[in-house]
């Protein structure tokens, strides 16, 4: 064995050769994962081509030696750290010995390969990014807009707050494959499915594209396919967290390196979109059964009390509909993204036939909450004649309340318990996240109030 693994001692033992205990010095170094192109599933076995550094199971920062190439390994499965493999080496009349590796390096595995498809690649820089950096979905959403959109004073806040972020869009998103989008941004509503969006083209901003989205889909769409047939995988697609039947979403994946899922979204006449995430969050984070004991719960802790007294529902998902008609549309996605549905405004405006720019019909939106409601755990309910304790209680549960005023649609999300004075959330951006109106200002302007809630509660 030592003359296949430069290391004569695995958990503290000696190895003996010829009857003589031949110890060498263990090399020592913190294991840097290369993280390049890491492979997204696992082989049964592995045969080195070059000399590949083995690291101890129990201490991951020692080195044992170098398995030489021409070794073959059976793979056991990844670490927590899935830059991490191990692997077990077979020995004759002896016990198998179990070390770390590195996970290998597709573009160094696979050149010919890499080759083919390096020029495509440099062409997207956001996809090059998320390839061949060491940790494509770190745990700070900070953190991954620096190595997405580099300096901070390329992308700026766009829902959360400064001390606690959950969207950050880049101030000018860079083109790919001669396409300019729209919009690119970072979302970590959902820690647990952090992703990188991008929208290409959508119908309300039409008039601010150049671009052709039938032409841009099939662009995007072959490219993605030669990097997937360059490295392909035999993973397949995790299954998407929390979907909603009723929401007819039009949807092409590629699975690509250093655990990428990436999902190319197209309606015709709608919209067009790009939707980057990490395929090992998806595989761990699968949802369960919905619980209403545990929804009730985890909505209600999100409200809080502000300097000035009001009773308000912290952590709603900011939604900025731009010059878009989609108050509406954005309205209900904030409310499905607040109760854990990482749904877009894009498919909401379609399914309510939202206009780009004339806005959604009242009749619409509400047929379009009823049919959201056929495919959830939620009924849709209107508040009646609502007064401020009605309101108020409510607000102490979390649920937002989906409140149509004239021309508009927004969210009520807070009420003081004393002077009755409302708190109402815009969608057009943080400055409109939170705002103040007192009780006649409600009541003149109230036309209709909704709420989508399980049943029971």
């Amino acid at each position: 064995m030592d003359k296949q693994i430069n290391a004569v001692r695995f958990y503290g033992q000696a190895v003996a050769k010829g009857g003589v205990f031949l110890i060498l010095a263990l090399l020592s170094s913190a294991l840097c994962a290369l993280a390049q192109y890491r492979p997204i599933d696992l082989p049964k076995t592995l045969t080195f081509t070059k000399p590949t550094p083995a690291y101890d199971p129990e201490n991951p920062k020692h080195k044992l030696g170098d398995f030489q190439a021409g070794i073959r390994v059976n793979v056991l499965g990844s670490q927590s750290d899935p830059s991490l493999w191990r692997v077990s080496y077979e020995r004759y009349g002896q016990a198998a010995l179990e070390a770390l590796i590195e996970s290998p390096d597709l573009s160094a595995t696979e050149v010919e390969a890499y080759k083919r498809v390096h020029a495509l690649i440099s062409e997207f820089p956001l996809l090059q990014t998320l390839l061949e950096t060491e940790n494509p979905w770190p745990k700070e959403i900070e953190e991954q807009a620096r190595q997405i959109f580099g300096h901070e004073k390329n992308f700026t806040l766009a829902s959360g707050s400064k001390d606690s972020a959950d969207v950050l869009t880049a101030k000018s998103p860079k083109s790919f494959w001669g396409i300019q989008p729209l919009a690119s941004e970072i979302r970590y509503t959902d820690p647990k499915d952090p992703r990188v969006l991008i929208e290409v083209w959508n119908k309300g901003d039409a008039h601010r594209s150049r671009i052709r989205p039938t032409r841009a889909r099939l662009i995007i769409r072959e490219n993605l396919e030669k990097i997937q047939s360059a490295f392909p995988t035999m993973l397949q697609d995790p299954a998407p967290s929390m979907s909603i039947t009723a929401l007819k979403i039009q949807e092409e994946v590629f699975l690509l390196p250093n655990d990428l899922r990436v999902s190319l979204r197209y309606k015709s006449g709608e919209y067009l979109l790009l939707s980057l995430q990490s395929i090992r969050y998806l595989e761990d984070n699968k949802p369960g059964a919905f619980d209403p004991e545990t929804f009730t719960q985890r909505i209600a802790s999100k409200v809080t009390t502000s300097e000035d007294g009001h009773r308000y529902i912290d952590s709603i998902p900011m939604i900025d509909q731009g010059e878009k008609g989609y108050c509406a549309a954005a309205t209900l996605a904030r409310v499905l993204q607040f109760y854990g549905y990482p749904i877009d405004m894009h498919a909401l405006a379609d399914l309510a036939e939202t206009e780009g720019r004339g806005g959604t019909r009242r009749d619409e939106i509400i047929r379009a909450m009823r049919r959201i409601c056929n495919s959830t755990p939620f009924k849709l309910r209107e508040l009646k004649d609502p007064d401020p304790g009605l309101l108020r209680e409510k607000i102490e549960k979390g649920v937002p309340l989906i409140w149509f005023v004239p021309g508009h649609a927004r969210l009520l999300i807070g009420i003081h318990p004393e002077n009755s004075e409302i708190v109402y959330s815009d969608t057009y951006g943080l400055a409109h996240q939170y705002t103040v109106g007192d009780w006649v200002y409600f009541m003149n302007n109230n036309k209709e109030i909704w709420t989508l809630l399980p049943e029971g509660h």
